[in-house]
């Protein structure tokens, strides 16, 4: 068996996890003696030095390294130190993988483009969101402006647009086109929302009935006011899902097959309209919602994969490739074409959302991905 650089970085991983079988040994030590460089890229691989610079390059410094570890295995309360500790261990690994790749990137072409690159695509930089109004219109949010009854004012996160209080009622559509910086949002009665790219929220601009009902696509992270003679009504694809004031996320994108809703704070009921399945969510748990109308609820172990676009950050968990490359085409707006089959292949890794798209597709490269970028289009193949 020839190993391939991806096959090295997941070697190196399982044998950090739980070490190599005598046959993965042999093929390492096979691979090692190949040649002078084989045995270089290992070694440095397994270098406490190396390891330490690419995770400073990656996060900025060695306060920003523990800070990020901190904040990923922070102890409930009252959590065993067991649970805690395989919090530390399932970090730690998932920031050597990502350090892996950024190593491997580095000894083999930081300086040079993926496979039929002409040109690069920058992450977002601003936002291309608009409101549509009652009577059709279009307002550009792009400009520290009122519109469309939205008041922008500068946070220490950012630009958040406000809905004015007491503004006459009317029915709104937020979009943030594909290609733009998402949006955080201050509905008239406090909830706070975050629109992920290529994602819509319809929502009226005072709550005077007796609920609070809002429309999605895509994906959307609430922040809900309480206020238990209202209730908080989130209609997304395949599911309805009922809140007094709690933090959750939905992710119901048309090009998804299922619609994935994640409890961070409080409780939610969902329901999926169709087959009238329902169910209710504890913090810490998700559901996901089928075509077929079936519904799921789980127990997570990791929160961070729904919640990382709100940060910044592409958070990969073992995540198939086909998942990962539908989250850079709505980033960079650009098509994803396939030639050949890709399935089965994974990749975990928690890296910034401001790298240029030339920068993730070395590291899809790096990972033993080929792509071709020319315009707009991505080329894929095994």
């Amino acid at each position: 068996m020839l190993l391939s650089r991806a096959d090295i970085k997941q070697f190196i991983i399982k044998h950090l996890k739980e070490g190599l079988s005598g046959e993965e040994m042999r093929q390492l030590e096979i691979f090692m003696q190949q040649s002078a460089e084989n045995r270089e890229q290992v070694t440095r691989l397994l270098n406490k030095e190396s390891i330490q610079e690419g995770l400073e390059q990656l996060y900025g410094s060695k306060a920003a390294v523990w800070e990020k570890l901190h904040a990923d295995v922070k102890p409930a309360r009252r959590r065993l130190n067991v649970v805690w500790m395989r919090r530390v261990a399932a970090g730690l690994l998932l920031m050597l993988a990502t350090v892996f790749t950024w190593l491997l990137v580095q000894r083999y072409g930081l300086d040079q483009t993926p496979t039929g690159v002409l040109a690069n695509i920058p992450a977002p930089s601003q936002t291309k969101a608009y409101v549509t109004l009652p009577n059709g219109q279009k307002v550009l949010l792009d400009s520290l402006t009122a519109a469309g009854g939205l008041s922008p004012r500068m946070t220490n996160d950012g630009i958040v647009y406000q809905q004015a209080v007491g503004a006459a009622s009317a029915r709104n559509t937020l979009t943030v086109p594909r290609g733009s910086k998402p949006v955080r949002l201050i509905l008239a009665d406090g909830t706070e929302v975050w629109v992920n790219v290529a994602s819509s929220l319809t929502y009226t601009t005072s709550f005077s009935g007796p609920e609070r009902m809002v429309e999605m696509t895509g994906e959307a992270y609430f922040n809900v006011a309480h206020n238990s003679r209202q209730p908080f009504i989130v209609k997304g694809k395949n599911a309805i899902i009922k809140v007094y004031g709690t933090v959750f996320n939905v992710n119901a994108y048309e090009d998804e097959q299922e619609t994935i809703a994640t409890l961070f704070s409080g409780s939610i009921s969902i329901t999926q309209p169709g087959s009238g399945a329902s169910g209710m969510m504890k913090p810490g748990q998700q559901a996901t919602v089928g075509e077929m109308g079936d519904l799921h609820v789980t127990d997570l172990t990791n929160m961070d994969e729904p919640i990382s676009w709100v940060k910044g950050r592409f958070f990969f968990e073992n995540s198939k490739l086909q998942a990962i490359l539908r989250q850079l085409s709505r980033w960079y707006d650009v098509e994803i074409v396939y030639e050949g089959e890709v399935a089965g292949k994974t990749f975990s890794a928690d890296l910034s959302r401001d790298k240029s798209l030339v920068s993730m597709l070395r590291i899809l490269e790096a990972g033993g991905v080929k792509t071709r970028l020319e315009g707009r289009k991505v080329t894929v193949k095994p």
